[in-house]
């Protein structure tokens, strides 16, 4: 193993050990600044990422132009609503009955025609309402849009003293530079309890701003009430809707017009915006929230609070959670910017302090992109600027979303698990479908890829797509965050039903051998490995899982 990961793997175990149980009055004396000393030009290597559990932004830090683009973690695209045939990837309804033959031409060593019968017998096609649908039914998470937002009233040709970054101690990112002599500071973060991001700019002197939102998707123009500016719109796959409303507080005159909004001679812009869709996680339609009133009880929540006491809230909440954990490992070069320490890294390799903000940044994507009410972490976190992402930027169970969330518990951040642990027993209903048509089997699972709209069957293809062990993994979470917490309430009324399904259906599959073990048969090492008889993988999570279920009983 490489050194320098393992390393950072005893890092992690090391700094679970301290939880602070007052929240913080100052922000911490380390020094946990992430910063550069150039603006953005590449979203994936340069752009930084803020977050409140729900909504993901990336900030580029531009100047005179300023790009914030963000997404929603409930935006997709596929669904019931992109097929009307849509059934969860369930459509090989006699899947389970090549079963038998499968197992036959293994024992017989006929491993070839075995992964030719499986490939045709055990997969599910996914289905396409019409030819230009990417990722056809199965769909894929889906960018939002971008503020664009325009300064002028100055000369933006000579900049001076320019840092962009994130202070990880707050939670905050930041954009400070001078122009024309006139000082700007731009602060951005998201704020968890009022559900909503916050771009606050300021300048030493007064200046005027523009304001557009640019998406992918269909929206219509900006509507404007007194303060609150909103926008509506549509995915055209699935017609899922999709709500943004923003409220600006100013010491500027706040126009709008031509779908732009303008602020003229302002020395700062208090601009709050929040997000949401009709998405609704419930089987087996998915759909029926009211965008709009979810964005308009936001702002009537959010009322009259000023900038400060916005910061108060987020401050108090962010470091209740980030303060729990200290990690101490020594003096880094924290004078130069994170690009020229990565270069220095590579080639020396002595920067304990870049380790030690390697880890507490990972904590930080943590407590901004999952938080309980929102959705689990997708394979970007809670980050997309795409229509049609990688990997549909969806729920890969093989390994990915687990390992989304193995620093959750381990770096005293429970609160953190809970979107995957409340979305684990809402999987257990499509699963179920899937256990029957593909298994024959009780209980329920879920194989590699899934979506937030129930796809739990296996994917297109062998070897990848195949694993019914990815329902019994998920199940480990559960297990985990009783073992942390001890919260009897949540093994008894949430965790223990579902571990309880995923034992049904592993007590259906595994099959006996010649030499009287239970193994999972057929079975693949995941994405890589050729079929067998007892993949050491599976063998491993369903014992851990049966072991887990019984000290839960």
């Amino acid at each position: 193993m490489n050194r320098n990961i393992l390393f950072l793997l005893l890092c992690v175990l090391l700094a679970s050990c301290q939880k602070r149980q007052e929240v913080a009055e100052e922000t911490g004396n380390k020094d946990l600044i992430l910063w550069y000393n150039t603006p953005a030009t590449d979203w994936m290597t340069e752009a930084l990422p803020i977050g409140n559990g729900y909504i993901g932004s990336m900030f580029y830090g531009g100047v005179p132009t300023e790009e914030i683009q963000f997404t929603e973690g409930t935006l997709w695209t596929g669904g019931p609503g992109s097929n009307p045939n849509y059934n969860f990837g369930n459509n090989n309804h006699d899947a389970y009955k090549c079963l038998p033959q499968l197992r036959k031409l293994m024992k017989d060593g006929k491993f070839d025609e075995a992964k030719e019968l499986a490939q045709e017998k055990l997969t599910s096609k996914i289905q396409y309402a019409y030819p230009s649908q990417f990722y056809g039914e199965f769909g894929a998470q889906q960018n939002l849009g971008s503020y664009i937002i325009y300064i002028t009233g100055c000369n933006h040709d000579s900049i001076k003293n320019y840092k962009r970054g994130i202070d990880l101690n707050t939670g905050h990112g930041f954009v400070e530079y001078t122009a024309d002599k006139i000082d700007f500071k731009r602060t951005y973060f998201g704020d968890y309890p009022d559900r909503i991001m916050v771009y606050h700019f300021e300048s030493s002197k007064p200046v005027s701003y523009s304001i557009s939102l640019i998406s992918p998707h269909y929206t219509s123009d900006f509507k404007m009430y007194g303060d609150i500016i909103s926008k509506s719109g549509y995915i055209s796959d699935n017609n899922m809707k999709f709500y943004v409303m923003s409220k600006i507080g100013s010491d500027g005159q706040i126009t709008c017009a031509d779908n732009t909004i303008n602020i003229e001679n302002a020395k700062y812009i208090d601009f709050y915006s929040t997000a949401a869709t009709s998405y609704k996680n419930e089987f087996p339609s998915y759909t029926g929230n009211n965008p709009m009133s979810i964005c308009a009880d936001i702002m009537s929540k959010l009322g009259t609070k000023t900038y400060q006491q916005v910061l108060n809230t987020q401050l108090a909440d962010y470091q209740e959670l980030f303060n729990r954990v200290e990690i101490e490992l020594g003096d880094g070069r924290n004078e130069l910017p994170v690009n020229l320490r990565l270069i220095d890294y590579a080639d020396y390799g002595n920067d304990p302090g870049l380790e030690e903000l390697y880890f507490q940044y990972g904590r930080y994507l943590m407590i901004s992109g999952s938080r309980k009410g929102g959705m689990p972490l997708n394979l970007q976190g809670r980050w997309n600027n795409s229509t049609t992402p990688p990997w549909s930027c969806d729920y890969h169970c093989n390994i990915n979303e687990q390992m989304l969330y193995w620093p959750a518990e381990i770096c005293n951040l429970s609160e953190c698990a809970l979107p995957l642990l409340e979305y684990i027993p809402t999987l257990k209903l499509p699963g179920s479908i899937t256990a029957q048509q593909f298994f024959n089997a009780r209980g329920w699972t879920v194989n590699t890829i899934n979506n937030p709209f129930g796809f739990t069957a296996v994917g297109e293809d062998m070897p990848w797509a195949f694993f019914p062990a990815g329902g019994a993994w998920l199940c480990r979470h559960l297990w985990e965050h009783y073992l942390y917490t001890q919260d009897t309430d949540f093994l008894r009324y949430k965790a223990y039903l579902s571990m309880e399904e995923a034992v049904r259906f592993w007590v259906d599959y595994l099959t006996l051998d010649d030499d009287g073990y239970y193994v999972s048969n057929p079975s693949y090492s995941p994405e890589h490995g050729g079929i067998s008889q007892g993949a050491t993988m599976d063998h491993q999570i369903v014992r851990d899982l049966f072991d887990n279920y019984l000290k839960a009983t």
